[in-house]
């Protein structure tokens, strides 16, 4: 019979209705309130037939070392079979799990932690990144490739990396970072060449003004940062007299159709928001935690999406 019991990540406990036998899957990060991991998770958990239940845990940058460490404890002894990881813990919670996969290493950052069963009883916690999956699956719902393009990106965060990171597997011919502080994007780009082990395209970072000239013979263009978030934000770059087959990708997607969204589709170009990276990047986490393949359609039902 369900109960209602709790498990402790961060400064305050979180309840939940199951049994001893309910495995706890979540995101940790702060804020998460606005997160939709939670529905879209917890529709594949249903379709799968698991009993399973996925949490929000509020972690302060103060508390994540302790919180990781409550994990190990929650994972060994627990109920704790997954987490996913968001802002603003992606970058700093690399250096707190014992293992990295190559697109955690590539891009910095992880957004899910797998428990590993280890001799001694304790997990590993082993790191991923799966918003390279996520971008490349998006795209790939467009019938959209960076094989052989020219990619634009905009901005240098976690976000913009993971796009270089799908841009240089991807094979681009050549993939140009424009932010508002250029150096920002250089340094970006090194910690990216740094790790990356494959041939590498033409690669330049120029100002948001520089826009018009990167567009020229641009086919896909990523934008990855916050602005576009409030209703008066301006345009992130503009887009004056874009190529016709340029595709734009706005990685955000609250709200749904952005101010750059909305001149893309005034110009005439194809273009989507971030809603079909965020489901792909987490039916990748799914799979990782359960080894099943995950019930897309029934996790796209739950976004809106089919």
């Amino acid at each position: 019979m369900n109960r209602r019991l709790e498990i402790q990540l961060g400064a305050r406990a979180v309840g939940y209705r199951g049994t001893s036998a309910t495995r706890v899957f979540g995101i940790l990060g702060q804020p998460v309130r606005h997160s939709l991991s939670p529905r879209f998770q917890s529709a594949a958990f249903a379709a799968s037939a698991l009993d399973a239940v996925y949490l929000r845990f509020e972690v302060a940058a103060a508390e994540l070392q302790r919180s990781v460490e409550r994990m190990r404890e929650q994972a060994a002894s627990g109920p704790l079979a997954g987490i996913n990881v968001t802002l603003p813990h992606k970058h700093a919670i690399v250096g707190l799990v014992d293992a990295l996969d190559e697109e955690a290493r590539l891009t910095g950052a992880v957004n899910t932690i797998r428990f590993e069963p280890t001799a001694s009883g304790t997990p590993l916690l082993r790191g991923f990144n799966t918003d390279v999956h996520g971008l490349l699956a998006a795209l790939d719902e467009h019938a959209v490739t960076m094989s052989g393009a020219v990619v634009v990106i905009v901005g240098a965060g976690g976000a913009a990396r993971a796009a270089v990171a799908g841009a240089l597997h991807s094979g681009a011919a050549a993939v140009r970072v424009l932010n508002r502080a250029p150096v920002r994007a250089q340094e970006m780009l090194d910690a990216v060449v740094a790790v990356w082990r494959g041939a590498l395209p033409a690669l330049s970072c120029a100002p948001l003004d520089a826009a018009p000239r990167a567009l020229r013979d641009a086919a896909v263009l990523i934008q990855t940062t916050p602005v576009g978030m409030q209703p008066d934000d301006p345009l992130p770059v503009l887009l004056s007299a874009p190529p016709a087959a340029l595709f734009v990708l706005d990685t955000l997607y609250a709200p749904p159709q952005t101010a750059l969204l909305r001149r893309a589709r005034s110009a005439g170009l194809r273009c989507s928001n971030g809603l079909d990276m965020l489901l792909h990047q987490g039916a990748a986490s799914f799979g990782l935690w359960t080894g099943i393949d995950p019930p897309l359609e029934a996790m796209r039902r739950s976004l809106g999406l089919a």
